[in-house]
């Protein structure tokens, strides 16, 4: 044996053990972010069906263009749940566990000498790194996806906000006659006459 392999055994091992870490700091700080996304998009999504008929967007006489952007961001804010769930899905992580650790409760495993031992646990770490990257890929896959149609989502909440402020929908007032162009809030605010 080289005088120097029990080193380079260790050395390794340690790089390993590094790496592993990195990787997990990784999948948590995708599923933080899905987890943001989600949680981003409800809140929005609760806050515009609130408004939606206090607005007039779900007033008969509502414009097509207002409905097909309200329609598209719900569908929009759809997708982009779903995707966040693709990255928070749970996946099956390989582990130290199974033939790695059965080795470890073997008698003549453990009676070899210090590199072969350590070098198992390495190779069973190289196999782990190796199996979280691949999952890892697939999460930012899903939050790839998932930040476009967050983009799509905004986009068409955007759109809306815009045709309402351009042309907003005929809401009856409250004491009961119609005022075409303005909002409902600034009729709440007029002076009484």
């Amino acid at each position: 044996m080289r005088p120097d392999r029990d080193a380079n055994v260790g050395f390794v091992n340690d790089l390993m053990a590094t790496e592993i870490s990195q990787r997990n700091a990784r999948k948590e700080a995708q599923e933080s972010t899905g987890r943001w996304i989600v949680l981003t998009v409800v809140a929005l999504m609760t806050l515009l069906l609130t408004l939606s008929k206090e607005a007039g967007i779900l007033n008969a006489d509502t414009g097509w263009t207002l409905r097909i952007t309200f329609i598209g961001t719900l569908v929009a804010a759809a997708v982009t749940v779903a995707c966040a769930g693709g990255v928070l899905w749970p996946r099956m992580y390989e582990k130290l566990g199974g033939s790695g650790l059965d080795h470890l409760n073997k008698a003549d495993f453990l009676d070899r000498p210090t590199h072969e031992v350590r070098g198992q646990v390495v190779a069973t770490q190289i196999r782990i790194a190796k199996k979280m990257d691949d999952l890892h890929e697939e999460k930012a896959k899903w939050l790839k996806r998932s930040l476009r149609a967050l983009a799509v989502t905004l986009t068409f909440v955007v759109a809306q906000g815009v045709i309402l402020g351009v042309n907003p929908p005929a809401s009856s007032h409250p004491e009961g006659e119609a005022k075409m162009g303005q909002s409902i809030w600034l009729k709440r605010f007029e002076p009484a006459p």
